[in-house]
């Protein structure tokens, strides 16, 4: 298991876990409309920052970390998350580029490679799967791009869901 406390860095980018005072910044981010129409579970309006954060905190097997790009901006630009599931699976809970300047400019797969190496590598997960909105093409492309393969199709109500899924190269499966 992953200490709660802990950040990971490359040259590009350090991930810190989340604070309280982080609250503001990412319901700001949520709350765009560009952004909240594609997460799944973005209904920040109705909780409190401390109940969001005691949450957090009480949930052991929740990891979410802000994105602190270093080399252009210097800044927080976005947030990841992942859920241990058990010993061999961990749910990707996705990422957001909340600053509107760091949209397109390739961070998302970035993004994506680190979290894969706190996946894959720190925790020794064997798999790595997520949930996206199927009219989301572009997080979709994504997420093809970086390993996952569309594993099932969830229909609902307000939104169709694919369940995608990335499998850890480097981890010997059993038969």
């Amino acid at each position: 298991m992953l200490n709660k406390h802990s950040s990971y860095e490359n040259h590009e980018f350090k991930f810190r876990e989340i604070k309280n005072k982080d609250y503001n910044l990412i319901k700001q981010w949520i709350m765009k409309s560009s952004i909240r129409d594609t997460i799944l579970n973005s209904d920040y309006s109705k909780i409190t920052r401390r109940k969001w954060y005691r949450n957090y905190k009480k949930d052991e097997k929740l990891l979410i970390y802000i994105v602190e790009e270093k080399q252009v901006y210097g800044m927080p630009i976005g947030t990841t998350a992942i859920r241990i599931i058990d010993d061999d699976v961990v749910e990707f809970m996705g990422f957001v580029i909340g600053e509107t300047k760091a949209k397109n400019k390739g961070y998302g797969m970035k993004i994506i490679e680190l979290t894969h190496k706190i996946i894959f590598n720190k925790i020794n997960s064997k798999y790595s799967y997520l949930q996206v909105n199927c009219n989301d093409r572009h997080a979709v492309k994504t997420y093809i791009s970086s390993g996952y393969k569309i594993n099932s199709f969830i229909e609902k109500e307000d939104k169709d869901i694919y369940i995608m899924r990335a499998i850890n190269k480097n981890k010997k499966m059993d038969l």
